[in-house]
């Protein structure tokens, strides 16, 4: 059966690598990782899911971080959190790399017409999927991000800085001599305020040298696959990453879901009861995110947190990912958050 995986992200790779079958990957751009429109931050349980399967991300990895600093009102708190910052580009290389000892990839811009002429399309091309869109799958919201790149002088180079505001957040991610702003709007974006926010960058005296804007949906779509009579054969149709929805409603992030995803995908295709509770297992996460998000949302759970005095808070990834709703877990959510 003809596969076809549109779009060389990681999560088209990482259904490539895992699926056993051959594919052809097709990408529109001229080069793997460009344009970039991520921070590539993920956490060190993405770091151990890739070294699991195999796959060796060290050279992608530019920074580490140990804590984050939560900016509320006028009020910090820290938490104690590993995180891996990756050269974005380079890690959707890394990965179509290993994607290529399974697969083909194509530099080719798929119409909607040519998807009629596979019997197996996965969809793995971003939040504006031409494979959505062509086969009626249900429509994303989205939130919408800002992010500059500034050259400045070190300082914290191991700490994240999210600052959270009414139905947005800012986040300052270092690099070295280098910082990743970024801000991003839940509900209706205000530039004017974005710009501020930059500003106060700025006046530290440092230097922009990269700007973009991006859409991040809201939530996973309804429906992310489907089957279609095709004559007497079965036209299978899956969406997975950004294409999916399949993106952390509190902080934007679809590195780590989106790649978890696509490689079950890939391993259990002809397994639809395995499919099935893995998509489900997502879901579930990102409902939890999604809740998260909206009590975030309101002004007065940001007021009554900075209340509190300032204090930090240390977690292991394992309490984390067992979070629950106990009141001694509260600023879980933070944590959960970024990882």
């Amino acid at each position: 059966m003809d596969c076809a995986v549109i779009g060389c992200g990681p999560s088209g790779s990482m259904f490539s690598y895992s699926f056993e079958g051959e594919s052809n990957i097709y990408e529109e751009h001229d080069k793997i990782g460009y344009p970039v429109r991520c921070a590539g931050l993920i956490s060190e349980r993405a770091y151990s899911f890739f070294k699991k399967i195999g796959i060796d991300i060290e050279e992608c990895i530019e920074n580490k971080i140990n804590e984050v600093e939560v900016n509320l009102y006028n009020k910090k708190f820290y938490i104690d959190i590993k995180g891996i910052l990756l050269n974005r580009a380079n890690f959707d290389k890394v990965l179509a790399e290993y994607a290529l000892t399974k697969a083909n990839i194509v530099k080719k811009r798929i119409s909607e017409f040519d998807l009629e002429h596979f019997n197996i399309v996965i969809g793995a091309d971003g939040p504006f999927s031409i494979v959505a869109k062509a086969f009626n799958f249900d429509k994303l919201d989205y939130a919408i991000a800002y992010q500059k790149k500034f050259l400045g002088k070190k300082e914290n180079e191991n700490t994240i800085k999210v600052y959270f505001f009414d139905s947005s957040f800012g986040y300052v991610i270092p690099n070295f001599k280098e910082r990743i702003v970024g801000i991003v709007f839940f509900k209706e974006p205000k530039r004017k305020f974005a710009e501020f926010f930059f500003k106060k960058i700025r006046e530290m005296g440092e230097k922009e040298t990269e700007s973009f804007a991006a859409v991040i949906p809201k939530k996973m779509r309804k429906e992310i696959s489907k089957k279609i009579k095709n004559g007497k054969e079965e036209k299978r149709i899956h969406l997975t990453g950004d294409a999916a929805g399949i993106v952390k409603p509190t902080s934007g992030g679809g590195i780590y879901y989106g790649c978890l995803y696509s490689y079950y995908l890939g391993k259990y295709f002809n397994d639809e009861e395995k499919l099935r509770k893995i998509e489900e297992e997502i879901r579930r996460k990102l409902k939890l995110h999604e809740l998260i998000r909206k009590i975030i949302n309101k002004k007065f759970f940001l007021k009554t947190i900075s209340i509190f005095p300032e204090f930090r808070i240390s977690y292991d990834m394992e309490e984390i990912s067992s979070l629950s709703f106990r009141p001694k877990k509260l600023f879980n959510i933070f944590s959960f958050i970024i990882s």
